[in-house]
């Protein structure tokens, strides 16, 4: 809420989100200060997970599971949109969680294999890490993760391997077109060397 009212109902509230909009909507809350007020602002996106620019100009709010595959980019002083970020293939999802190298270069955001049927080849739904130039948010590479559906992702203090935490979960192949029960297949951990993609480690879950 703003000044007592629905934050949609403000112009300063939606200001960011396309005219006639209707599809989900997130609010992000920047605490202020003692002498300094919240501050608050809606994207259209069904965001997730936050990361922040390593110099603090910036920041990526990732979305998780939506079809619409939209993610934001955002000043972290004014809370408006700097770009709209969509997934790099099409029918795939954002994972949840996105993370900056420590150089500030890169943005790396986890991707998800359309949410269909378990086909019977784990390999089939592996998702990907995105790798994107930090400023202009294109592609530069991709890696597999080796895993299914990747969430939380996290860059080793030498910046050399990335972990990659994969929910292995599928849609249930008795579950409806919107159904939401998952069907676990392989849940793991996976440790993949950033420069060249390779797999060193996968530890499966329970």
């Amino acid at each position: 809420r703003y000044q007592g009212a629905s934050l949609l109902d403000s112009s300063k509230g939606k200001r960011n989100l396309p005219d006639n909009h209707e599809g989900p909507v997130s609010m992000l809350t920047r605490l202020g200060t003692q002498d300094e007020p919240p501050q608050r602002a809606v994207y259209p996106v069904q965001g997730h997970g936050l990361c922040l620019h390593p110099d603090g100009k910036s920041g990526f709010f990732a979305a998780n599971q939506y079809p619409d595959n939209r993610m934001v980019a955002f000043d972290t002083a004014s809370l408006d949109v700097i770009d709209y970020v969509r997934v790099n293939r099409k029918g795939w999802y954002g994972g949840g969680h996105a993370i900056y190298t420590s150089d500030g270069k890169h943005l790396l955001i986890p991707e998800r294999y359309p949410d269909v049927p378990f086909s019977g080849n784990a390999s089939k739904h592996y998702g990907v890490i995105s790798i994107r130039d930090a400023s202009s948010y294109n592609i530069i590479d991709e890696i597999s993760c080796h895993g299914i559906a990747p969430h939380e992702i996290t860059i080793t203090d030498d910046g050399q391997f990335l972990l990659i935490a994969n929910y292995g979960s599928t849609r249930d192949r008795g579950a409806g077109k919107d159904g939401q029960l998952p069907e676990i297949v392989e849940p793991s951990l996976t440790i993949i060397e950033l420069s060249s993609g390779q797999l060193i480690e996968k530890i499966a879950g329970p």
